[in-house]
């Protein structure tokens, strides 16, 4: 199907979310989207607010659309921490799958993303059916790429049902299980921090943070435990002497513990509220959150553009405002006979 017929057909009808209010909350992907391109920062948090509705925009629309895109490496990680999270509240109700019903449950889950988003059953609901970036830009897939998708999706749950850390979780009480899974909240200053915690506990009055990881080693997954460990402080209560912070990555079946000093708090919340600031003084209106596409231009840079899903919308984009520029030039005078 071509890219026009895909804008065409949108169709989908899910009027669920109607009531919500677009608040501006601080995330490291916020800002680490922000970073990378302003454009799809106005896309991803405000081009595409009320896109679930009937009566919204075709803009709306198309970008709530692209904002709720995955691609294969990403759903790869979602699948993971799904079956971790299952297995997680599966055991709280003492009840542990075996491994090899969870293999089958992540290789099911990932057979149903592949058949919803090739038949494009996003079409009708994006936030329920799979839309992925290869099928959509008809990427070429190899076999051996999607054979590692799934190579690495078994290989990180195997790791996880076998670690050392699994067996130690179940023998700590779940009531001193703190959070799976969950979106959180606390301030710093006057500014809300919004982030999501794969798994805490509390072992012996000191407070233990996890962040399952399918991916590879990344500068920004520090800044996210930082962020985890002020949670921490702020809602939990724990000094940060008591707070360690563990990234396991799945694949490599590797653990890593980290503890934040007060210098690395600090820096953190600087940098927090100064790139809070840079977000919100590019808003038409900040107090109500209200932005306007001009202020966001885009990057100059295409191989970030090409791995972009909105990609297709951009394009639209551009072709929509040459033609308003278009419009407003003077009319071409007529050519007088001699």
């Amino acid at each position: 199907m071509s890219n026009a017929l895909k804008y065409n057909r949108f169709k989908f009808k899910d009027n669920t979310m109607a009531e919500l209010q677009n608040e501006f909350k601080w995330s490291l992907t916020r800002n680490n989207t922000f970073n990378t391109c302003k454009r799809r920062f106005y896309f991803r948090y405000y081009g595409m607010w009320n896109g679930w509705n009937e009566n919204s925009s075709e803009e709306a629309k198309l970008c709530y659309r692209f904002s709720k895109m995955t691609n294969l490496p990403m759903l790869a990680g979602s699948v993971v921490h799904d079956i971790i999270q299952l297995l997680l509240e599966s055991l709280k109700k003492s009840n542990i799958p075996r491994l090899d019903e969870l293999k089958k449950m992540a290789l099911s889950r990932l057979r149903i993303a592949w058949k919803q988003s090739k038949r494009e059953l996003w079409l009708e609901n994006p936030k329920l059916n799979a839309n992925i970036f290869e099928h959509y830009y008809n990427k070429q897939i190899s076999e051996e790429f999607t054979q590692g998708i799934k190579d690495k999706v078994l290989n990180s749950i195997t790791n996880f049902y076998n670690s050392d850390l699994f067996s130690r979780i179940q023998n700590i009480d779940p009531t001193n299980w703190m959070t799976i899974e969950q979106f959180q909240e606390f301030k710093i200053q006057d500014y809300i921090v919004a982030l999501k915690i794969d798994f805490a506990l509390d072992d012996n009055g000191k407070l233990e943070i996890y962040d399952w990881k399918t991916g590879k080693e990344d500068e920004s997954n520090i800044e996210q435990l930082i962020c985890y460990a002020l949670y921490g402080e702020s809602k939990w209560g724990y000094s940060l002497d008591r707070i360690s912070l563990k990234l396991f990555y799945l694949n490599d079946n590797n653990v890593e513990e980290y503890k934040v000093t007060s210098e690395q708090k600090g820096q953190l919340m600087q940098h927090v509220i100064q790139t809070y600031e840079e977000m919100t003084s590019l808003l038409e209106d900040p107090i109500n959150n209200v932005a306007n596409k001009i202020n966001f231009p885009m990057i100059d840079n295409l191989s970030i553009c090409r791995r972009c899903f909105f990609q297709e919308y951009v394009m639209v984009d551009q072709l929509n405002e040459q033609r308003v520029i278009l419009s407003h030039l003077p009319a071409t005078r007529p050519v007088q006979k001699v």
